[in-house]
């Protein structure tokens, strides 16, 4: 009965945890990543090939059901190191009145917590149960870059915070063998972003004739997001086979957006100069589904594959605007499905003082977003799609097991170029956009 109310009162701290952040942008969908998967740097070291075991501390971020099988109460948290390089070319609107040939610099340089998470198995009513739960990163969305802009100027872009979610999981036994759970994921909090557009705005006076400014126009955006869906899992262990099924509910993520607009006039914006948007989009999010088995053929060695797939294709944005000036619509972004496959491995040195783990995996990272060729005419912008874009991502990783505590490590690198044709007033370029990642996870956790 102790064990339950330990449950119990992890339960309700969890639960009264302030908002977390949650921000999302499909200005750049080319970088961002839709493939959101579960935490730690032992998982992360194996190509994030987890869905089979989805053990420890953030089992419930992969699939609930295998925290059925912990046999301690753990917590643990997971840091990670960003250190990502993009070549992309802009939109269209960007590149009139620049050069239109240039390739914009971004990075995405940040230290953050990843995922912090525990579990706690318990017995209540000759039953044994397990619930867990915690923090973790869904999708990053903080960058700061500049880009060529109108006659000679420069555009400047940035936005803040990320896409996080709270997660609550509780699991149960059907049998010694098999364990059903389900995870409850909120996303709350919001995001600001600031776009300063140079020489955006040309400016005749009348008191002086022939005088022409050219004035920046600054926008600022901040959002409020919230939503809420359910990962419902299904894990199996039958001697050196473990296998599990996730399916990911389909939910509505409400954006809610104050949006202000500044003509950069000196020496302050005059009140004609300024004016406020206000619109709530709806992103309808589809139910997706992720299958992964992990096998052990010899003593100390594990082989894990997981898939998992998306059909982003099915989402909509719907848009409702407070002025009566806007038209509200329903957009189809033309997003595309997400199909990943993971796989990884992982062999337990024994030093004696600890085991030393050795991990290796691969995961492709499939992007939304096709490659996209624009076309500009006099009167109208149109664009057309190519091939799907898709980056490759190779890990490793190492760690420090003793008999209380372990520490992990785990390092991913991979790339993807693709093509954006341009055909800006009957002068076309070909760009060749490329996306660089590179991320360090460090994990710590312990039994309590």
């Amino acid at each position: 009965m102790r064990s339950f109310y330990v449950a119990l009162s992890f339960v309700i701290i969890v639960a009264l945890l302030p908002g977390l952040a949650l921000s999302q942008g499909i200005s750049f969908p080319q970088y961002l990543e839709f493939n959101s998967i579960g935490g730690g740097a032992r998982a992360a070291g194996m190509g994030g090939a987890f869905l089979g075991l989805s053990s420890g501390e953030y089992g419930y971020s992969w699939n609930p059901a295998g925290m059925i099988f912990a046999e301690k109460r753990t917590i643990g948290l997971d840091l990670r190191s960003i250190k990502d390089k993009f070549k992309q070319g802009g939109t269209p609107l960007d590149s009139i009145g620049a050069s239109g040939t240039n390739l914009t610099d971004i990075k995405r340089d940040r230290f953050n917590v990843d995922f912090a998470g525990a579990v706690v198995p318990f017995s209540f009513f000759d039953r044994q149960w397990s619930v867990g739960g915690g923090y973790r990163n869904v999708l990053e969305m903080k960058y700061k870059f500049s880009a060529a802009g109108q006659r000679g100027s420069e555009n400047i872009y940035s936005e803040g915070t990320s896409v996080d979610a709270l997660g609550i999981g509780f699991s149960g036994k059907i049998n010694d063998n098999i364990g059903l759970g389900v995870t409850s994921n909120f996303y709350v909090r919001g995001s600001a972003s600031d776009y300063t557009q140079g020489r955006y705005i040309l400016r005749t006076y009348n008191d002086r004739p022939g005088i022409v400014d050219t004035l920046d126009q600054r926008i600022t955006q901040d959002s409020h997001y919230s939503g809420v869906n359910f990962d419902i899992g299904a894990a199996a262990q039958f001697g050196m086979i473990k296998g599990g099924v996730v399916i990911r509910t389909p939910f509505d993520l409400t954006q809610k957006t104050l949006r202000s607009y500044y003509i950069m006039a000196h020496p302050t914006p005059q009140p004609t100069d300024s004016a406020i948007d206000r619109v709530t989009c709806t992103y309808n999010i589809p139910l997706s589904i992720a299958v992964g088995i992990s096998v052990a053929p010899i003593d100390r060695l594990t082989i894990n594959l997981d898939f998992e797939n998306r059909p982003m294709s099915k989402v909509e944005i719907m848009e409702n605007w407070e002025s009566i000036l806007r038209r509200d619509q329903t957009i189809e972004p033309q997003w595309q499905d997400l199909n990943q496959i993971r796989l990884g491995a992982e062999y337990i040195l024994k030093a004696g003082f600890a085991d030393i783990p050795l991990r290796a995996g691969f995961r492709n990272q499939p992007s939304v977003q096709k490659e996209i060729n624009y076309t500009v005419s006099d009167s109208a912008i149109t664009n057309s799609y190519g091939d799907k874009i898709s980056a490759n991502i190779i890990s490793f990783g190492t760690g420090l097991n003793f008999q209380n505590v372990w520490f992990d490590l785990a390092y991913q690198t991979g790339s993807s170029k693709n093509n954006t044709v341009r055909n800006i007033l009957g002068t076309t370029t070909t760009l060749v956009e490329k996306n660089d990642y590179s991320r360090l996870y460090i994990s710590a956790g312990m039994y309590f």
